[in-house]
């Protein structure tokens, strides 16, 4: 009776901690958050008003012709570039309501302010890609990664030539 009742209790102890619930990382989310809180901040001091879609982008069609940043850069390019060509169907919706420290507006094509574009999260090997693009008017985009574990913690980031 000892036997049954201690093989129940490992039985049990062993199948409860076998079962543990995935848990679900924005990574888009993560990377803008960082954005908005480090990398503006420092980057666009002068900036107070940025236009953006509240979501991801459909397509990496923005982001053509970068230079990849982050080492190896030899071997991160090529897998980048060919995970960048699939065309995403559903957006991701990021959230910016807590945003105090610059005023977000909804996007207009047509219009003068600076415009921000997030991108769906790339997997390679067992890291996830982030890329979020800037545009002030008049300038060329300005294009930044970030990598961040499966986790969600930002390994790294930098600015994209």
């Amino acid at each position: 009776m000892k036997k049954a009742i201690f093989s129940f209790l490992v039985f049990g102890l062993f199948s409860l901690t076998s079962f543990t619930i995935p848990k679900f990382v924005n990574h888009e989310q993560i990377a803008f958050d960082y954005f908005i809180s480090e990398i503006l901040k420092r980057d666009f001091t002068d900036l107070q008003t940025i236009e953006f879609k509240g979501k991801t982008e459909e397509s990496f069609s923005k982001l053509r012709n970068f230079k990849f940043c982050l080492k190896p850069e030899e071997k991160l390019q090529p897998l980048i570039e060919d995970a960048t060509k699939v065309r995403e169907i559903n957006s991701k919706q990021i959230d910016y309501d807590q945003i105090n420290n610059i005023i977000i507006i909804d996007f207009k094509d047509k219009s003068n302010s600076a415009k921000l574009y997030i991108y769906q999260a790339v997997r390679v090997a067992d890291n996830f890609y982030v890329f979020l693009s800037i545009q002030q008017r008049k300038e060329s985009l300005s294009n930044y990664v970030f990598e961040l574990n499966s986790n969600g913690e930002i390994l790294r980031s930098c600015k994209m030539k």
